[in-house]
């Protein structure tokens, strides 16, 4: 039997929400909620989510992406899209998930989706987990927004007008949106991202983490930030495996591409009880 594919709407607080749903034929183990990265990166995710859901499916895991409020398929604007909705959003879907029979018990969490994953667990508005991957996780807000804002920097390049970071950051502080590659930015939504910073350790209820970052060649180092705050979730008695994989930044490439080798590997992680080491 080959996994059953379900999209549809959801209700949350904000607004309907667009999902896709893929059921094990033989749903062996839990639910796996995806939360998605943020603005075109999630766009270019797609292809590597629903690979990596197919193949998660196949194995007895139930799998749920919700595009949330503001984003995708779901009702409402990216202009008025807030980061406290988007926790909020992600606590309506395990709701939801429970509710219909597939409790949420692991997360895939990409890019920026990883810090808003931390702090809707944190507060409680998700469940314990027993399983947590980590794509590429962000966790400084401010360096990634502004990261972000050179998008519209370099396509004003050849006009006659000319910003820099400072100054899209400056407006954003007085209460402007301004327009990002095609996304509204509110003042709101970039002050929640710039407040999301490096965690002191992992919450315990995010279970047994294993963190995959893309890297460009063999040997590379995991930055010290990221090895920093793995040690920290260690010796607070956390389950935290790290891994690199080599390959193309699958969320950031003209074209859409794909990472077989993540996708196996994370299939195995989610199957798998990590040592903590």
């Amino acid at each position: 039997m080959s996994p059953v594919l379900e999209a549809g709407y959801l209700r949350s607080a904000d607004g309907m929400l667009f999902y896709v749903k893929r059921r094990a034929p033989e749903p062996a183990h839990g639910c796996v909620l995806v939360i998605p990265p943020f603005a075109e990166e999630m766009n270019k995710s797609r292809r590597m989510i629903a690979l990596v859901a197919r193949s998660l499916a196949n194995r007895g895991f139930t799998t749920i992406l919700p595009d949330l409020v503001g984003t995708g398929d779901s009702l409402g604007d990216f202009a008025t899209a807030t980061g406290e909705s988007w926790e909020e959003n992600l606590a309506d879907v395990c709701d939801w998930c429970e509710a219909s029979g597939h409790r949420v018990s692991a997360i895939l969490a990409i890019r920026l989706g990883a810090a808003i994953a931390l702090r809707a667990v944190d507060k409680g508005r998700m469940p314990s987990l027993k399983t947590t991957v980590l794509w590429q996780p962000v966790f400084d807000g401010r360096r990634y927004l502004t990261q972000f804002l050179r998008l519209r920097v370099a396509a004003g390049l050849t006009g006659e007008s000319k910003e820099s970071t400072n100054d899209l950051h400056a407006r954003l502080a007085k209460g402007e949106t301004i327009e990002v590659a095609g996304y509204e930015v509110s003042s709101r939504l970039a002050a929640y991202v710039q407040a999301l910073t490096v965690p002191a350790t992992l919450p315990q209820r995010l279970g047994a983490v294993t963190w995959f970052d893309v890297v460009r060649q063999d040997g590379a180092v995991q930055p010290l930030w990221a090895s920093a705050l793995c040690e920290a979730a260690r010796a607070d008695g956390r389950c935290v495996h790290y891994e690199s994989v080599v390959g193309e930044q699958y969320w950031n490439t003209v074209a859409i591409s794909t990472l077989p080798e993540l996708i196996d590997r994370t299939v195995e992680a989610f199957l798998e009880d990590r040592p903590g080491a």
